[in-house]
């Protein structure tokens, strides 16, 4: 069974990196394993906080934060992240912790990595090694030379643009006819009406009670659930790192209300609980 670890260089893509994090997850490659675990390379002093973001927004996948800690003001620590970061793949993957390796950086340093897996697994032909490497669209952020050496299949570009908030829609001008003077009158664009999607994760919480049999239980268990009686809903056509995040947001708190308990919320992936509890209370949904 494939087991897979996205090794992310936080410290090389800087204020973009939580974007590229949700964008890689979201344009993952079928034709590769999706990551079990990720480890976040960061300053030493924000690991804490990336601690709570992780855990916030990766509930099914385990996240492990590796802080690099600064020796000197006059030398950027990249190099310290980059080392760091290699040495965990190889030993992961030599160890047989992990079977495939993905990584996260517009970094070319990492062609060393590629050359050593290469090496140290001869098992593998030169078009099958369980490897990718993810780079952003950011322009002129990585060499080109990686296109040029790297076969293409063990690199994949991926866009976070389509996370960004789009601007304002600019105001429509529009001419009255003159009363006392001809004055044009500003009228803006109206605004989209705010979707109120409570009442479909209410009677989506209420199928999975009704479905799950009494005992444990994982979110990607529901997705089946979800997929079939709400095809129309817009998590139904999710992967299941964005189905997860959206099962942790939205309709774990209607379970939990409901009485499914999550007897270990630290452990991951989180297993849940269907109880009789919430067997019996499912018509208050």
């Amino acid at each position: 069974m494939p087991i897979t670890t996205l090794y992310v260089d936080v410290e090389n893509l800087t204020e973009f990196a939580k974007k590229a994090i949700v964008a890689t997850l979201e344009q993952w490659p079928a034709d590769f394993p999706k990551p079990d675990n990720m480890r976040f390379y960061v300053r030493a002093d924000q690991t804490r906080l990336w601690h709570f973001w992780a855990d916030h927004m990766f509930p099914e996948i385990k996240v492990s934060i590796n802080g690099i800690q600064r020796y000197g003001y006059g030398v950027i620590s990249k190099n310290l992240a980059d080392m760091a970061l290699v040495l965990d793949a190889i030993s992961d993957l030599l160890t047989h912790r992990v079977t495939h390796i993905a990584i996260l950086s517009d970094d070319s340093d990492y062609v060393a990595l590629f050359s050593a897996i290469k090496q140290e697994l001869p098992q593998y032909s030169s078009n099958d090694l369980p490897f990718m490497w993810f780079l952003t669209d950011r322009p002129d952020t990585h060499s080109r030379a990686l296109n040029d050496f790297l076969p293409a299949r063990y690199l994949r570009t991926i866009s976070y643009t389509e996370n960004k908030v789009a601007a304002p829609a600019p105001a429509v001008i529009v001419e009255k006819p003159p009363i006392m003077h001809h004055i044009p009158v500003m009228i803006p664009r109206e605004k989209p009406p705010i979707l109120n999607r409570q009442p479909e994760y209410e009677a989506i919480a209420k199928a999975i009670i009704q479905r799950i049999p009494v005992g444990p239980f994982r979110s990607n268990d529901c997705m089946k659930i979800v997929r079939n009686q709400f095809p129309n809903n817009h998590i139904s056509k999710s992967d299941n790192a964005t189905f997860g995040n959206q099962f942790a947001k939205n309709i774990w708190p209607l379970l939990e209300k409901a009485g499914v308990r999550l007897p270990n919320p630290d452990k991951k992936p989180r297993k849940y609980e269907m109880t009789e509890e919430a067997k019996k209370t499912v018509t208050a949904l």
